[in-house]
């Protein structure tokens, strides 16, 4: 394969009842993501989806190079980035597959303006007594 320079993709998606859900989330070099309904992403994904039959949350990637999105892999899960996704489309992708699968079906709406999304981490001190089995006393206080 060819070295790959432009974006990477990560399209969440999900076959509903009402149509395939597909939220390509467009990873930057920092933490902000912007979600962006490319036609022809859009397209691929559910080509992929309906040949492959995937039914379930599954996460497919693709990386540009010179304007071409190529594959990079197609995992049969939810991505990492699940909850960016969600929160930028507006949709919960992880409760319309649990109503799908419990066999009540829900009406969902795409936002058309996605939201531009970021996460933050925060580290904290640990006490030095912390243990995976006694966590009372987890965080430094002083």
């Amino acid at each position: 394969m060819p070295y790959l320079e432009g974006e990477e993709v990560s399209c969440d998606c999900l076959a509903a009842e009402k149509g395939d859900i597909i939220i390509p989330r467009f990873k930057s070099g920092s933490r902000i993501y912007e979600v962006k309904y490319d036609e022809r992403l859009l397209y691929l994904c559910s080509r992929i989806m309906k040949k492959a039959g995937l039914a379930m949350p599954c996460n497919i990637q693709f990386k540009y190079h010179d304007g071409t999105p190529y594959l990079l892999e197609i995992n049969t899960r939810m991505s990492g980035g699940i909850q960016l996704s969600c929160l930028s489309a507006g949709v919960n992708i992880p409760l319309i597959a649990y109503r799908k699968l419990t066999g009540h079906p829900t009406d969902w709406k795409i936002r058309e303006k996605p939201l531009k999304v970021s996460y933050i981490e925060t580290p904290v001190a640990v006490d030095e007594s912390f243990s995976a089995h006694n966590n009372d006393n987890i965080f430094v206080t002083n």
